[in-house]
Order: structure tokens, then sequence, then C-alpha cells
């Protein structure tokens, strides 16, 4: 009598052993890809040159602008950009082995900076002679 309780302990053992192996199995189908990105959605800078870097979790392939963009082990990123004036747009999108997509957008304005034209100072006999020549020229 003492084997039957002892036979239905040992298959529930197993039915539960199976069944949280089929969780851990599929938790990358359950789970979506996701990005993080390290800066703010929109980015303001005087760089000729931005780095984008973040984290992604359950990404196969990720793009930067269509571009390939390799991860290390714990799924993080970096690169380099390059930004010309005005506004920019950055697409990063990750993929998941299911072809599941994600994707962020990071606007980047570059302002450039204004230097001013050099002026040159006059000397006094330089103004001296302009005005003699508006002098000459309104008589």
């Amino acid at each position: 009598m003492a084997s039957r309780p002892l036979s239905k302990l040992i298959l529930g053992i197993i039915f539960l052993s199976i069944f949280g192996y089929m969780i851990f199995v599929f938790r990358f189908y359950i789970q979506r890809p996701t990005i993080s990105i390290d800066q703010q959605e929109y980015i303001v800078t005087n760089n000729k040159v931005v780095t984008i870097s973040g984290e992604t979790k359950n990404v196969h392939t990720l793009y930067i602008n269509s571009v390939p963009v390799l991860l290390d082990e714990s799924g993080k990123f970096s690169q380099k950009r390059g930004v010309t004036p005005g506004v920019s747009i950055i697409f990063i999108q990750g993929k998941d082995t299911f072809d599941r997509l994600t994707e962020k957008k990071v606007s980047i304005e570059r302002q450039e900076e204004f230097t001013p034209p050099e002026i040159e100072e006059e000397t006094e006999d330089e103004i001296e002679d302009n005005l003699d020549e508006i002098e000459k020229l309104t008589n």
C-alpha cells in the first residue's frame, strides 16, 4: 500500500521537472526582445561624432541605421556615429531568434558653433582718409 503514494510522488516530481524544463526552454519565446539606450531620446551636441551605447535582452541581431552591430556576451553594444549639422535620426533595431522586432529612435541635433568674422580696426589715418573721400563724393 505504501508504494502507491510513493509512485504518485515520483510521477508528480517527474511532471513538475518536465514542466519546469519546458518553461525554461520556452522563456525566450515568451519574452520579447528589448533594447535600452544609455543616451536620451533627444541629444543636442556640437560634436561631429557621437557614441550610441546600450544593452539588449533576448536580441539575436542588432542594427543601427540598417548596419549590423556586434553585441558582447552580456548583450551590450557601443558604436560611434558621425552626425551632420541639423537634426539626425538614428534607428536602433533588434531581432530575436523568432524574427520579432523591437526598435528605438534617437534624435541628435548637431549645432554648429558660430564664429563671427574678424573685423580689422582702422587706424586714425585710414579713418581720416575715408572721411575725406566721403566729403569729396558728397560735394
